[in-house]
């Protein structure tokens, strides 16, 4: 297969490392790099990190059956999608990039 650059932005994403950090702070560091992104404030970035139990819930997910259990938060956010669990020894990617940029396609960037 050819992985050619095909004209498009090519450049490496910066990677940064945030540890273990609470989902609710990793989502406000989130929300802040994508206005830097957006204002050109940083160049495309992806962000590293692992969080303690938590669930998340994207628009639309019905929680009513969901209940905390051993102090396992649920944090409803602005995303698509279901009910999404991160924890301890899981690697989560938070890319914030120009995804026109990269590929012109998100379907083709994921």
């Amino acid at each position: 297969m050819n992985h050619a650059p095909t004209g498009r932005h090519s450049r490496i994403p910066n990677v940064i490392d945030w540890g273990l950090l609470p989902y609710p702070e990793a989502h406000e560091r989130q929300l802040a790099a994508l206005a830097d992104r957006l204002a050109g404030r940083i160049d495309d970035t992806i962000f590293l990190v692992e969080h303690p139990h938590v669930y998340t819930c994207g628009r639309g997910t019905d929680v009513s059956g969901l209940k905390p259990s051993d102090g396992i938060a649920i944090v409803p956010v602005e995303r698509g999608g279901g009910i999404t669990y991160h924890g301890p020894g899981q690697l989560v990617a938070y890319p914030i990039m120009d995804v026109r940029a990269q590929t012109g396609d998100l379907h083709r960037f994921l």
